[in-house]
């Protein structure tokens, strides 16, 4: 008979969490983490000792039960990469049941940005981020954008509008932000170039006409109308068409011959004028009258 109430009473101890060695009884702690980052894990400390780490959402318990009438504190002892954990009512007295603590971690952001490299001066290059957000930059070196991006979510850089006589590209302007600040996007500005024409009106044979840009990429002119040089100048670049060799018994004038590159190619004047016209403006170049 004695027997028996002993086991009636072991087992009206164990239904209350009973401790075997006759103590307080004992509960469990756990916690329930919300949020987490696949790939990442939070450290958790229960009355600074008992470190538990969590790999992924979900509900785990601390290994170590508490026993009633004794204190818990939850912590965060280690933050996950890119992410802050904070712990909900982490702190109380165990009573007569299981103790869960709820652990919601959020994405930190982080900024996106990185060089520009080649623009000219007094242009300007729009970029966006994940299609928005768009900043103009004026001049070469750092930038970052405005808006900040979570860690775990996607970037993606790209030219808005692109600057006017230059054509911009993106390197490494896609990804995924891992914990960090994002400083590696390169963009590169390369000047466009176009083309210089000379544009010959007058006589309609010139045989013998040379022209020059810059003082090279010879021109052999024959007939009047127009006659690219084969050699392109980039936006922001200088232009100077002169007369290497005059055409037999004529002098040809070059008008508006030099300048500065923009952003649209270039067509230079060469006037022929007959020996009527030529022998006036010989004239008035030896000072007689004109």
């Amino acid at each position: 008979m004695k027997g028996i109430v002993a086991l009636i009473g072991l087992a009206a101890l164990a239904a209350c969490g009973g401790s075997d060695d006759g103590g307080p009884a004992k509960y469990t702690v756990s916690v329930t983490v919300s949020n987490l980052l696949a790939g990442t894990h939070v450290v958790l400390l229960n009355n600074g000792a008992g470190s538990l780490t969590v790999s992924a959402s979900g509900t785990i318990a601390f290994a170590n039960p508490v026993p009633s009438g004794a204190v818990y504190s939850v912590i965060v002892a280690t933050q996950p990469a890119g992410q802050t954990c904070t712990v909900s009512q982490g702190g109380g007295t165990v009573t007569t049941f299981n103790v869960n603590v709820a652990v919601a971690c959020t994405a930190n952001a982080y900024q996106v940005g990185g060089q520009v490299s080649g623009l000219l001066a007094g242009a300007s290059v729009v970029l966006a981020n994940n299609s928005n957000n768009g900043k103009m930059i004026k001049a070469n070196g750092p930038f970052t954008f405005s808006s900040t991006v979570s860690s775990g979510s996607a970037y993606a850089v790209t030219v808005l509008t692109q600057p006017a006589g230059e054509s911009c590209t993106v390197a490494g302007g896609t990804g995924t932000v891992s914990g960090a600040d994002v400083s590696t996007v390169a963009v590169k500005c390369v000047a466009l170039s176009y083309t210089i024409s000379a544009t010959v009106t007058g006589l309609a044979n010139v045989a013998g006409l040379v022209l020059q840009d810059n003082g090279a990429d010879n021109l052999a002119v024959g007939t009047g109308g127009s006659h690219p040089f084969s050699t392109a100048i980039s936006s922001g670049g200088s232009y100077s068409v002169t007369i290497s060799a005059q055409p037999a018994g004529h002098t040809c004038i070059v008008q508006n011959g030099s300048g500065t590159v923009t952003t649209a190619n270039v067509a230079v004047s060469v006037v022929c004028p007959d020996n009527i016209l030529y022998s006036l403006l010989a004239a008035c170049r030896t000072g007689d009258s004109c």
